[in-house]
């Protein structure tokens, strides 16, 4: 049975001026958190992460592995996917996919040559570019479409960003459209999707993001802070633990996955056990940020009722 992937991309703006890697981040640590109410043709919360989990090899060349996954807010539904891409001259390439990240197992299909995922060509707002692969749904049909002035997502404002469109066809039929919006330094920032077979409709927005950039906009979290929590997925409470360097402060944020702040503490420098009671919250997906003069760090957790 053919696998129908859900197809996001942390594309870039489209400057003829500038490179697709000035706008697509891949360095390992590198993620980005999404979050639609609607999934599955229902009111249904789900939220979809990317991250660049490592760097593996294929025939001798370094391609980024990157991390896929849908998982509704209730926890009882997961879907996870993995896709290699390496930065090249012409463009993005495509160097593997599938379902472990494993890239030697025999589930992942590797595309021998790589696949052009992306083209510079596709630097003009109008401009089109095509590409077939059977292995992920069928023809992939991008189009630059124009210049957003301004979008509002629970990540942030972002300014200038590009709206992108996407069909998918199989056999002649298509399977999904989608709107994508892409910001400068972060990626993709809102996806509006509409028709996938799996999945079904979609309107996700970025709630957070951790990108490492030559941008002074961005923080980029180079230090290890020994960021976590245990139990997870937990009920009703659980500890989260991190470190605060030398003569640094740091406040500690936990919201849900709207992006809704829920508390906020500050801590001094040290070694800190934070004990949170989740009684009065609903089942779900909750998320916490420790952010000091350094770093700034994000993390997910369960609460299963």
């Amino acid at each position: 049975m053919k696998k129908m992937c859900f197809f996001i991309l942390l594309l870039p703006m489209i400057l003829s001026a500038q490179s697709i890697s000035d706008y697509i981040p891949l360095a390992v640590g590198n993620y980005w958190i999404q979050h639609s109410d609607i999934f599955q043709g229902g009111n249904n919360p789900v939220t979809f992460t990317m991250e660049i989990e490592g760097i593996d090899q294929i025939n001798d060349l370094d391609y980024m592995r990157r991390f896929n996954s849908f998982e509704t807010d209730d926890g009882l539904f997961i879907s996870s996917w993995w896709t290699w891409l390496r930065v090249t001259e012409d463009g993005i390439d495509l160097g593997a996919f599938g379902d472990d990240p494993d890239i030697s197992n025999a589930s992942v299909t590797i595309f021998d040559p790589p696949l052009l995922w992306f083209s510079n060509e596709l630097m003009t707002v109008g401009s089109t570019y095509q590409v077939d692969i059977p292995e992920m749904g069928g023809t992939y049909t991008f189009t630059a479409e124009e210049w957003e002035p301004e979008i509002t997502v629970p990540a942030g404002t972002f300014t200038n960003c590009l709206h992108i469109s996407l069909i998918i066809t199989d056999g002649g039929s298509t399977t999904q459209t989608s709107d994508f919006y892409f910001a400068e330094d972060v990626g993709e920032i809102h996806n509006v999707t509409l028709g996938n077979n799996f999945y079904g409709d979609l309107n996700l927005d970025l709630i957070e993001y951790n990108v490492q950039t030559s941008s002074p906009q961005i923080v980029i979290a180079s230090e290890n802070c020994k960021l976590g929590n245990y139990p997870n997925p937990f009920n009703p409470t659980t500890s989260i633990s991190f470190d605060i360097k030398e003569n640094e402060t740091g406040t500690l944020t936990l919201f849900n996955i709207k992006g809704q702040i829920i508390e906020s503490q500050q801590f001094e420098s040290g070694n800190h056990n934070y004990l949170w009671d989740a009684a009065n919250q609903t089942s779900g997906i909750y998320l916490y940020k420790l952010q000091t003069q350094t770093i700034t760090e994000t993390r997910k957790m369960l609460l299963l009722k």
